[in-house]
C-alpha cells in the first residue's frame, strides 16, 4: 500500500524505510571513522596507503551507471536487504583478523573497495524504492523527510563514532557497525510494497 502525504510518519512501510536508511547512514559512518583509525594506529598506515584506502572507497562509483541500469532490472528490496547483509558479513572479515592476529592493510583495501561497491549499490537501488512506497506527487515531500536522515548522520555521525572508538579498540568497534547494518536489514525486509520493473507491476513481501 502506497503512503499518503498526510500520514508519512505514521505509514508502516515508510517508517520501516525511514529507519532503514537512518540506521545503514549512520552505520556508514562509523564504520568509515573505526577503519580509518584501524588503519592508521592498528596497522601504521602510511599516508600513501591511507590514501589507497581513499581511492579503494572511491572507485566504485565510477560504475555507478551500470550498478543502476542493472538493478532497475530487478526488484530494489531484496538486493536493499541483501547488501545490508553482504555489509554486515564483510565488515566480520576486520575485527575476526584482528583477533586472529592477521589484519593487514590489503585486508582493509579489499574491505572497503567491497563496502563502498555494495554502499552504490544501496543508494540507487534504496532511491528506486521510493516511488513504489508513495505517490509520485509526494515525492518531494518524502524525499525532504529521507534527507533529514542523511544530514543527521552527516551530522551526528562522525561525533558519536569518534566517541565510540575512544572507548572500545578500534577494530571491534567495527562489529558494532556491522550490527547496525543488520539492523536495518531487519527493517528493510519486513517491508511490503509493490514494486515496478519496466512495465510490469510485481508485488514483492520481503518478510
Amino acid at each position: 500500500m502506497i503512503a499518503k502525504l498526510a500520514g508519512f510518519w505514521l505509514h508502516a512501510e515508510f517508517r520501516k524505510l525511514w529507519v532503514g536508511q537512518a540506521v545503514s547512514l549512520g552505520s556508514g559512518q562509523l564504520m568509515y571513522i573505526s577503519m580509518a583509525i584501524t588503519a592508521v594506529v592498528v596497522l601504521d598506515a602510511t599516508p600513501f596507503q591511507m590514501g589507497v584506502v581513499t581511492v579503494m572507497q572511491g572507485t566504485p562509483a565510477l560504475f555507478g551507471l551500470f550498478i543502476g541500469a542493472s538493478t532497475d532490472r530487478h526488484l530494489r528490496l531484496p538486493i536493499i536487504v541483501g547488501v545490508d547483509l553482504g555489509r554486515f558479513a564483510l565488515l566480520l572479515v576486520l575485527p575476526i583478523a584482528y583477533l586472529l592476529d592477521i589484519l593487514s592493510i590489503k585486508m582493509i583495501y579489499i574491505v572497503a573497495f567491497g563496502i563502498a561497491t555494495m554502499g552504490i549499490v544501496f543508494q540507487i537501488a534504496h532511491r528506486s524504492l521510493l516511488p513504489s512506497v508513495v505517490e509520485s506527487d509526494q515525492l518531494l515531500e518524502a524525499n525532504s523527510k529521507l534527507e533529514i536522515a542523511n544530514s543527521g548522520s552527516v551530522a551526528l555521525g562522525p561525533a558519536i563514532g569518534g566517541a565510540i572508538v575512544q572507548f572500545i579498540v578500534a577494530p571491534v568497534a567495527v562489529i558494532f557497525s556491522s550490527a547496525l547494518f543488520l539492523v536495518s536489514a531487519a527493517f528493510f525486509s519486513r517491508m511490503k510494497v509493490d514494486e515496478e520493473i519496466a512495465a510490469n507491476r510485481t508485488t514483492n513481501s520481503a518478510g
